[in-house]
């Protein structure tokens, strides 16, 4: 039964609302104050999938300008589910803020069409079948979030330009829809609103000079301009990819944000190790080391009839996530998006909207909604899958609560739910002596042999994060059950799972399952990211182990061709592990080292930067060329230490003076002034022979006292 809206039109509004009762009433108050008098939007059909999503099939009457027509097209409700595997896959997610089509923890986005059709006929997309493609009005496309609200989920608090149409085709009034959504509370806050484009380079610009506050995602699926072409032949050959790239990075500098890329995965045809390293170089080609790395959404192919002509297939979640695994190896942030593929029972994911179709499919058979936990109780049980979602979802003390209630009904993934959402908990204080935590324990005990790879790896990296240590015997039947399961453990959980053996300091107990992790880890490199190379060689560092020359060969290896993509944090962890290891690397990776470092100097917090200065000494760091990677480091590093030389603990001054007089660098005069003043306001503190320490240090880089002659006196006295 359809339910229309008619602007300004109050005789026609309290008719319907008589008919469809007092929630099209409510609907109407809000929608007939945006529509222009004689307007008409109408909701033809809505689906639900009974879990918060679902699909609107409109038609909008625009009699201003176009008179005696209709234009029909659909939006989208997208919902954050929290279904047992789909937390799995969450968790497997790389989570960033960065990522503008992400759905909030508690809500749902709305993905509206801008047009009726398209114009660019994406090889993939049904959309493009429709045609002629028709512009939506502003006024359409904000009754669309309304309806999607008011039918759909009222928890609607994104909105992404991601349905029927090229959003940029019908530039203006997508600006003003986006100007009268941002009056809405919910929609006024930064990224709120994405726009989604294939690529119309002048409205790129335009899109950041107005609207900065917007994300912008570029539908890019292919890392080449001869791929594309194939793919998305229209855009691809009015707007070419080096000059998109161009308006794509001028759009970063105007808003201050990484835009993110849509690549849809079609297997056989975008999906090769070549395609990923392709794709790396075109989206990091001229950024400046530590700048933010670029992101990536893969989108799983949905079938198509249009994706149906060219052969293409579905790829499989190995498939998807073997190429995310490439990119984030070669330093791209990247995350298989999901959610696209929940509107196929509808007809409704990403690639499958034709509204001029959808109106004679059969009715699809409507799911249940998702009904209240109490609900789902029966014979004092509450189902395994509601337990599993109460778990993520508690507090510390909710979830303790839930352990003590359903203890004997906890399987292996409950418990490694439970203990994921203790270690990212704020509030764990006083949990190492609660019994329902120790009771939490015995039955993950229990239920050792049971736990699979991700479950096994989320254990050990929750106990590594809470640096609780379970005891002896607990964790040597946790290495046993992991060395069954090490060749199923994605890269990541290889890192996390040295990260947290030395967090727990398990030596000498796992000293087997270590030897068989650093193995998995040197054949694996290639897969590893930026934090989980630095993290697995601090792991290896702070246990005090011997890994052997191959398997820091292929660490450091890996590392050398990512390090212009390291953070501070990270080059400061794998400093420290090259020490700790005494692994002294090439000059040429030493030279990569200081670069990277001085690129992220910034970043480095005070003492970080201390340590890793410590470490460059003891490694040897050359610094003869005056205009080398060495050199340029240290005068950097030298400037910015001294400026905060005031805020630095007295043991971290002595430490870097040190480690300038080892290097046999001396910073300039007036480092050292700003040196020697921090430290001579509390000589009287100093024992004599640390005294003698700092100004053996001091004579070895200047030769002479520097300070104020008072300050100097004192110290030659003492």
């Amino acid at each position: 039964m359809a339910l229309s809206v008619v602007g300004k039109a109050s005789r026609a509004s309290r008719h319907l609302a008589r008919r469809f009762g007092r929630d099209a009433h409510r609907a109407l108050a809000s929608w007939d104050s945006c529509l222009p008098t004689g307007a008409v939007f109408s909701v033809l059909r809505h689906e639900t999938d009974g879990r918060g999503g679902g699909s609107l099939l409109f038609e909008v009457q625009d009699p201003e300008r176009r008179p005696g027509k209709s234009m029909r097209a659909e939006t989208v409700v997208i919902a954050r589910h929290t279904r047992p595997w789909e937390q799995r896959q969450q968790h497997e997610r790389l989570e960033d803020e960065n990522d503008p089509a992400s759905i909030p923890e508690k809500g749902a986005a709305a993905c509206v069409s801008s047009q009726a059709g398209c114009a660019l006929d994406c090889s993939f997309c049904d959309s493009g079948k429709v045609k002629p493609a028709s512009n939506l009005p502003a006024w359409a496309i904000v009754a669309q979030v309304r309806a999607a609200q008011e039918l759909l989920n009222p928890a609607v608090c994104r909105v992404v330009f991601m349905g029927m149409g090229e959003p940029l085709l019908n530039y203006s009034e997508v600006s003003r829809a986006i100007t009268d959504l941002r009056k809405d509370s919910l929609f006024e806050r930064p990224w709120a609103i994405t726009v989604s484009t294939v690529g119309v380079e002048p409205r790129i610009t335009s899109l950041a000079q107005d609207h900065p506050e917007v994300a912008l995602a570029l539908s890019l699926h292919a890392p080449n301009q001869a791929l594309r072409s194939q793919l998305v032949p229209a855009g691809s050959r009015r707007w070419p990819l080096d000059g998109l790239m161009r308006a794509v990075r001028a759009h970063e500098e105007l808003v201050g944000r990484v835009p993110m890329f849509a690549y849809t995965l079609l297997p056989g045809i975008n999906d090769s190790e070549a395609m990923a390293h392709e794709l790396s170089e075109l989206l990091s080609d001229g950024r400046a080391p530590g700048s933010p790395r670029p992101f990536v959404n893969l989108v799983p192919y949905n079938p198509t009839a249009a994706g149906e002509e060219h052969g293409y297939q579905m790829p499989t979640n190995k498939q998807l996530r073997d190429f995310r695994t490439m990119l984030r190896a070669r330093g791209l942030r990247a995350t298989v998006r999901w959610s696209t593929a929940e509107g196929r029972p509808l007809t409704a994911a990403c690639g499958q909207l034709r509204a001029a179709e959808l109106q004679e499919r059969p009715p699809l058979e409507q799911k249940p909604a998702v009904p209240d936990m109490a609900e789902q109780v029966a014979d004092g049980k509450v189902s395994p899958q509601l337990l599993t979602r109460r778990l993520f979802q508690a507090t510390s003390e909710q979830l303790l609560g839930l352990v003590e209630e359903h203890w004997a009904d906890l399987n292996s993934i409950h418990v490694s739910a439970a203990l994921v959402t203790l270690a990212r908990s704020s509030s764990t204080q006083g949990l190492r002596s609660d019994r329902r935590f120790r009771a939490l324990l015995r039955r993950t005990q229990e239920l050792m042999r049971e736990l699979q790879p991700q479950a096994c790896a989320n254990v050990l990296w929750s106990l590594g994060r809470l640096g609780y240590h379970p005891g002896n015997r607990f964790l040597s039947e946790l290495f046993e059950v992991a060395e069954g399961l090490l060749g199923e453990f994605w890269p990541r959980n290889l890192a996390n799972s040295m990260w947290a053996c030395a967090k727990l300091r398990c030596r000498p107990e796992a000293d087997a399952f270590l030897s068989l992790l650093a193995e998995q880890l040197a054949a694996r490199a290639a897969e590893l990211t930026p934090v989980e190379l630095s993290n697995s060689l601090w792991g290896m560092g702070k246990l005090q182990m011997e890994p052997g020359e191959s398997v820091l060969h292929a660490l450091v290896e890996t590392s050398r061709q990512q390090l212009p993509r390291w953070k501070a944090q990270d080059l400061a962890s794998c400093l420290w592990a090259l020490a700790a290891l005494q692994y002294q690397p090439d000059s040429a990776f030493m030279d990569a080292l200081a670069s990277a470092s001085h690129a992220n100097l910034h970043r480095f917090k005070g003492d970080e930067l201390v340590v890793s200065l410590r470490v460059f000494s003891q490694l040897k760091l050359s610094h003869a060329e005056p205009s080398g990677a060495g050199a340029s480091f240290l005068s950097a590093a030298a400037a910015r230490l001294a400026a905060e030389a005031q805020q630095l603990d007295p043991h971290r001054l002595d430490e870097l003076i040190n480690s300038f007089a080892e290097l046999s660098f001396s910073p300039g005069e007036a480092e050292l002034e700003q040196l020697w003043g921090a430290w001579a306001s509390e000589p009287a503190s100093l024992e004599p022979r640390a005294l003698l320490t700092r100004l053996e240090a001091f004579v070895r880089l200047g030769g002479a006292v520097p300070g104020s002659p008072a300050a100097a006196s004192e110290a030659r006295r003492r």
